[in-house]
């Protein structure tokens, strides 16, 4: 798997020289792509596909937008995942966050572990809001945590359940209240 800022309208012109497998239906709108070379469901297509493309028949790549290079961390996130959704579990578009064709302007935010739970597991929680709490309780369980650097952001996302409130909730500066 190979990811790449590169005009994605471009690269399906230079790849539809190739045998390839691409999901997209209008190039001009594309801001990202998956694309499988020498991927096809006729299987004559794929014998000839593998002589064309040699060793790189198979081969995965992801272009993103360039534009998108000096976007948030968490927008090209999203993207990635949804094309790696493509890539990588054979998803195709459809009714949840991270599928949707309409949510590569947004992020994640705070409802970044309810996304990623549905883009993995197919579940859906229905947690419409969440409170921002500057005190962690005992009893107060750590749901879901990342924090990375990347293009020069930090993503630092911590949940919370507190079972005495039974609500899920993000922190501000958290402390242990004892």
């Amino acid at each position: 798997m190979k990811i790449a800022f590169h005009d994605p309208t471009d690269t399906l012109k230079v790849f539809n020289l190739f045998p390839i497998h691409s999901n997209v239906k209008n190039p001009a709108t594309v801001v990202a792509v998956c694309v499988i070379i020498g991927e096809s469901s006729n299987d004559l297509v794929k014998v000839g596909a593998k002589i064309i493309t040699g060793k790189n028949y198979g081969n995965k790549y992801i272009f993103v937008d360039p534009d998108y290079e000096f976007k948030s961390l968490e927008e090209v996130e999203l993207i990635l995942y949804h094309e790696l959704g493509h890539c990588l579990l054979d998803k195709e578009h459809d009714d949840t966050f991270v599928m949707q064709t309409s949510k590569y302007q947004s992020s994640f935010g705070d409802f970044r572990y309810f996304h990623l739970k549905e883009f993995f597991t197919a579940t859906t929680d229905n947690v419409n809001s969440l409170s921002l709490k500057n005190r962690i309780q005992e009893t107060d369980e750590l749901v879901f945590y990342t924090n990375y650097f990347a293009f020069d952001s930090e993503v630092d996302y911590q949940l919370y359940y507190s079972p005495t409130e039974d609500e899920y909730f993000r922190y501000s500066n958290a402390t242990l209240v004892e």
